[in-house]
């Protein structure tokens, strides 16, 4: 890893590829907060708003950075998404198509074309570290958001869980806020690693962030966010503390969790909220955990499935028999490419974490990615469409294309700080 660690400071201070990054990262949800905070309803055309200026300003920032030089993970993964860009339109001409079909389809393709982009100015860059302070005013303003959003007492709660026309609906908040927690043991972890002491101030602002996220996501009624959030303080925990001294973390886990259930009550009791949210997160813990559309869904997969076992009835064809995904990135996977997709599928995971093990102290730019996709991944095992997430795609084809033996040796590019 020479090149990386002497280099580790490279992209430190802030870049316009640092907002990029982020700007597709938090795609979804700084639209949505936008729309909420405007008042104004998700209409078709915001999110492709968001995707062509991506694209144009990460070309614009490849002016004076292209080389010719690609790593060869960088093109075998071209080579997967020329694949599933192929079965895609198979799908289309085979089985006919539908609204969410094309929706999906220039989701995919969209994202693509960003993520190539963004990792080639990664790459070529040379790019290790993202602008932390950055990091911190965008979690700070969708934590925030978030919270008033789940709290505001409107007409907005259907049932007791939050729907809103700008998208900004209980399972999205509490993914949102789960994700922040991330962002939370991201910021953490990086004054440890930079071998600075954290503040006072610092360390109540994170603290409070993280209770605001915590009830947030139990309150909304968005269980998969939940999940997320335990994910996240194990991983947490692990980085901190390695395996064999998780036991040093516990009590303050513990703690965490006796104050949110004896107080939780009176929160809602003082604010006049309904519980159906609470109600709802906590079947998690009480062995209640169903939910008897998604399992309806999961059934269908699996019986498209066992249709075509092998490779599946290609990508997009859940989407074209049902008109929507089955909420599962697995039984998704399944149906749609088999038994070899998801084989394939797991290869792929196999070394994403090979590399991220590897490059984890290489700069604070892989070690967000890492957390951001625990979150998309995660996302996807309860809802959303898995080849359409950047979450999982970004993070991945950036580690797998840095993490290459001969991205370590490569000359380190001149940046602005060393041509001055």
């Amino acid at each position: 890893m020479t090149a990386l660690q002497e280099e580790n400071a490279r992209g430190s201070g802030f870049s316009l590829l640092d907002a990029l990054l982020l700007l597709f990262l938090f795609e979804a949800a700084i639209l949505h907060l936008f729309l909420f905070l405007t008042g104004n309803a998700i209409a078709s055309g915001n999110h492709a708003a968001i995707y062509i200026a991506v694209a144009a300003l990460a070309v614009l920032s490849l002016i004076g950075w292209a080389q010719r030089y690609v790593a060869k993970e960088l093109l075998l993964l071209v080579l997967l998404f020329a694949v599933v860009g192929v079965s895609y339109l198979i799908t289309g001409v085979r089985l006919g198509t539908n609204a969410i079909y094309y929706s999906e389809l220039k989701a995919f393709l969209a994202m693509i074309v960003c993520v190539l982009l963004i990792t080639l100015n990664v790459f070529w860059r040379g790019k290790t570290e993202i602008h932390v302070p950055l990091v911190l005013a965008l979690d700070v303003v969708i934590t925030a958001v978030c919270f008033l959003a789940v709290f505001r007492i409107d007409e907005r709660q259907t049932g007791g869980l939050i729907r809103d026309v700008s998208g900004l609906l209980y399972q999205n908040i509490a993914y949102y806020s789960a994700t922040c927690f991330g962002l939370n043991v991201f910021l953490h972890r990086e004054s440890e690693l930079k071998g600075r002491r954290m503040g006072v101030g610092m360390k109540l602002l994170l603290l409070a962030m993280s209770l605001l996220q915590i009830a947030t996501c139990f309150f909304s009624g968005g269980r998969g966010g939940v999940v997320l959030v335990l994910l996240l303080i194990l991983y947490g925990l692990v980085t901190r503390y390695g395996f064999r001294q998780l036991h040093r973390g516990a009590a303050a886990i513990i703690i965490l969790a006796l104050l949110a259930f004896v107080f939780a009550p009176q929160i809602l009791s003082r604010m006049h909220l309904s519980s159906n949210g609470l109600a709802r997160t906590l079947t998690i813990f009480e062995g209640g955990y169903s939910d008897s559309g998604r399992a309806q869904m999961y059934r269908k997969a699996l019986s498209y499935f066992w249709q075509r076992p092998v490779f599946g009835n290609g990508v997009g064809a859940f989407l074209v028999y049902r008109g929507i995904y089955s909420h599962n990135a697995v039984t998704d996977i399944l149906s749609e490419a088999g038994i070899f997709g998801l084989v394939v599928m797991l290869f792929v995971l196999v070394q994403f974490f090979r590399c991220a093990k590897r490059l984890y102290y290489c700069g604070s730019l892989f070690r967000l990615l890492i957390i951001v996709f625990i979150c998309g991944f995660t996302m996807n095992l309860f809802s959303g469409y898995i080849w359409v997430n950047q979450q999982v795609w970004l993070p991945l084809v950036i580690l797998l294309s840095c993490g290459s033996d001969a991205y370590d040796t490569q000359p380190a590019p001149a940046t602005m700080e060393s041509k001055g």
